[in-house]
């Protein structure tokens, strides 16, 4: 059923260049419950009882693979050709809302269904507490399927590891093409007759500059002779300091952006052609997620990893792969979607009272919202509809909006709340949120 692992990758990587033709995941089984983390009890995100697999397309193998820090505009085909291609072989999400601006609440919300703010959880300390949430693994392991949890977030692998049979722990700069590698050889060992989920976090598009890829080196390093403070090599770890960009020119700050840009790039370029050699390796018949968490895109050196910098750029990716979804295009959707729509794909109840979302392509509840406060008390709402992205700001005791075209503007670059009324059913929603999530927002 499976393709010999280790070698098929080898050769698909060796041969990558042309476009992908279909592919899909796995999972796999190893629990860390040494660490803490969320409790969730042995139930799943809602009562999961077992629906005949008549529903969604009754997927014996799920994997989802989390591009961490994606940003959105990299999904194009000049930087990521392969991917790019496949969108005509699946569904594919034109906006995905992420529902904050890093990894810890995005991929928590992706795997339960809910919104942490929305339970009066704000997890800027890095953990959850004992009883959050509970995760769609844990609703596939109790109905039998392989679970594995393979990741090279240090974050995430702390806290949302219930539910997973085995787990697979990786530093950050651990390339995608090794960690495919292992989720295939883990593949090989599971019994054919059962169904198996893989969760796959990716940490190489959040590129450690100092680290790149030497495939990527020396554009980037070229790139970065323009930069006064010197980005690409500036310290060990790969981290920005702030400070080494405050006395900086504009034009400075400019060449600097570039730097970033031309390395997060070639990084993007490199995942695309080990990506689509997983994709190759894994049966034809499974269903693949490939998503990003959150979609800040380090190119802005004055602000470190832009986590939180602004609402507006949490536009995320979502391409689902099956053969049952080519050619298919949703508007919209939202990352507490993708848990019901991989428990209706396994068969299993998604309807409760615990799960915000539901299944991607069904009509949403409201529209769906971005919170993130920057940690000085500043409050900053997004709501998204299938044409605009509207935000709200409660900053220097002063409250306003800024609206932004999603198909036109992405990046959120032209505010278009002086030119054209704001739509009804968003400030609604954002007004709304305002009062469910204020008081988490505290200097």
């Amino acid at each position: 059923m499976y393709s010999p692992s280790v070698l098929l990758i080898a050769s698909l990587l060796a041969s990558c260049s042309t476009p992908p033709t279909g592919g899909v995941p796995d999972h796999g089984n190893d629990t860390d419950t040494g660490q803490t983390g969320t409790d969730t009890g042995s139930d799943s995100g809602g009562e999961t009882a077992e629906t005949g697999n008549d529903s969604g397309g009754g997927a014996q193998t799920i994997v989802v693979v989390v591009l961490d820090t994606g940003r959105y505009q990299l999904f194009e085909q000049g930087t990521m050709p392969l991917l790019h291609a496949r969108r005509a072989e699946g569904l594919y999400v034109d906006t995905f809302a992420a529902v904050e601006a890093w990894t810890l609440p995005t991929t928590a919300s992706m795997m339960s269904g809910v919104r942490l703010e929305e339970r009066g959880i704000d997890p800027d300390d890095k953990f959850l507490p004992p009883g959050a949430i509970r995760l769609v693994s844990e609703a596939f392991q109790k109905r039998g399927w392989a679970t594995l949890l393979a990741s090279a977030n240090e974050v995430m692998s702390a806290n949302l590891f219930l539910g997973f049979d085995d787990m697979l722990k990786h530093n950050y700069n651990w390339s995608l093409a090794d960690q495919a590698a292992e989720v295939i050889s883990w593949l090989d060992g599971v019994p054919e007759d059962q169904p198996r989920f893989v969760w796959l976090q990716v940490m190489n598009l959040h590129v450690p500059y100092d680290k790149l890829d030497p495939s990527c080196e020396t554009s980037a390093i070229a790139a970065d002779a323009a930069c006064a403070a010197d980005v690409i090599h500036a310290t060990g770890d790969g981290a920005f300091s702030m400070d080494a960009f405050k006395d900086l020119s504009d034009d400075e700050i400019g060449a600097c952006s570039t730097a970033i840009e031309v390395a997060q790039r070639c990084a993007a370029t490199r995942v695309d052609a080990e990506l689509d050699a997983l994709i190759q390796a894994l049966p034809s018949d499974a269903l693949i997620v490939v998503v990003t968490d959150h979609g800040e895109g380090w190119l802005d050196p004055s602000a470190e990893h832009n986590w939180g910098s602004s609402a507006k750029l949490t536009r995320s990716f979502l391409l689902m792969l099956h053969p049952t979804l080519s050619g298919q295009t949703v508007p919209l959707a939202s990352q507490v979607d993708l848990a019901p729509t991989l428990l209706k794909w396994a068969g299993l109840e998604y309807a409760s009272a615990d799960i915000e979302g539901v299944p991607i392509g069904e009509p949403l509840r409201e529209p769906p919202t971005t919170w993130h406060c920057d940690g000085h008390g500043h409050l900053a709402i997004a709501a998204w509809d299938e044409t605009y992205q509207l935000v709200y700001n409660d900053r220097s005791n002063s409250q306003y909006y800024e609206l932004f075209s999603v198909e036109d503007d992405p990046a959120g670059d032209i505010d278009l709340a002086f030119t054209i009324a704001l739509p009804e059913a968003l400030v609604t929603a954002l007004d709304a949120k305002v009062l469910r999530t204020a008081s988490l927002c505290q200097e």
